[in-house]
């Protein structure tokens, strides 16, 4: 273990270290506007028209769940 310490030692005994250092996250590179245009595929009708329905049920639960917990709230402050 000593030598461990001491490998430790010659290695930042003549060397500083920067209090400010960071690990750096490589991001991968962003596809450009124009080539996101291209990918695109459009949808057609029937699929936008089931995801709309999925879309206002889903508003409709969460309102739902809103008001509830609402009324929970008012309840439980009296």
């Amino acid at each position: 273990m000593s030598k461990f310490y001491d490998d430790f030692e010659k290695r930042f005994d003549n060397a500083w270290f920067s209090a400010g250092w960071a690990d750096v996250e490589v991001r991968p590179k962003v596809a450009s506007a124009a080539s996101i245009a291209q990918e695109t595929a459009h949808k057609d009708l029937e699929t936008l028209q089931c995801e709309l329905e999925a879309l206002g049920e889903s508003i409709k639960n969460i309102a739902s769940k809103q008001l509830r917990l609402s009324n929970l709230a008012k309840f439980y402050n009296e």
